[in-house]
């Protein structure tokens, strides 16, 4: 009867844990995002990556000149700095890393820390009750055990690399979708609505 109300009690806990713990972490992230301009410098490597060329036709000698628009680098030895520190690093979608990737973190590691909590309390007290019991037949299961971790570690490490390339597939379809709609008068006025939803449907094909 205790059970029942003690075990929501924990969870409860468990959980606003986690709220604050993501509140803390997000104000902390979005610190971090906006000094020095940082969020400025992740964008400004996206759109460096492919030069904008813009044709200009000319009415004295009818020649085409094409013009490659960059834009310019602070002038701040800060920023510059930052920049610098931030050429070795990949990181796509920052707004899908500090929205969704901040939340699942927190909640995922405190129910992971809990799990493993009750596992070692659960391991150390049946361990020693076997060991008085029958100290062979332990270390049997002490083996079995120790090799079925190595082989489901073995297994399910490929699957992070994988997991993580969802995630970022996924986040690539949330800001095609949100493109569209912040530039939807001006999709609408070129009427470059196929164009885009073209675009979505690819995304969306490498996410399934």
């Amino acid at each position: 009867v205790a059970y029942a109300p003690g075990d929501a009690l924990f969870t409860w806990r468990r959980d606003l844990m986690s709220v604050r713990w993501r509140e803390w972490m997000t104000g902390r992230t979005l610190s971090l995002w906006g000094r020095n301009r940082v969020y400025y410098h992740l964008e400004r490597r996206h759109t460096t990556a492919t030069p904008i060329t813009t044709t200009t036709d000319t009415d004295v000698n009818d020649t085409t000149t094409t013009k490659t628009m960059t834009k310019g680098v602070g002038k701040n030895d800060n920023n510059d700095n930052t920049q610098t520190q931030m050429g070795s690093m990949e990181i796509d979608n920052p707004d899908q890393r500090i929205a969704e990737d901040i939340d699942a973190f927190t909640t995922y590691v405190l129910k992971l820390s809990v799990l493993l909590l009750k596992n070692i309390i659960s391991l150390t007290s049946f361990s020693w009750i076997l060991y008085t019991i029958a100290p062979y037949l332990f270390l049997v299961i002490l083996g079995y055990v120790f090799i079925g971790t190595v082989i489901a570690f073995g297994l399910g490490k490929p699957l992070l690399s994988l997991q993580r390339e969802k995630l970022k597939r996924e986040a690539d379809l949330r800001f095609g979708l949100v493109r569209l709609r912040e530039n939807a008068e001006s999709v609408a006025f070129y009427d470059g609505a196929d164009l885009e939803l073209h675009r979505i449907v690819s995304r969306l094909t490498l996410v399934v």
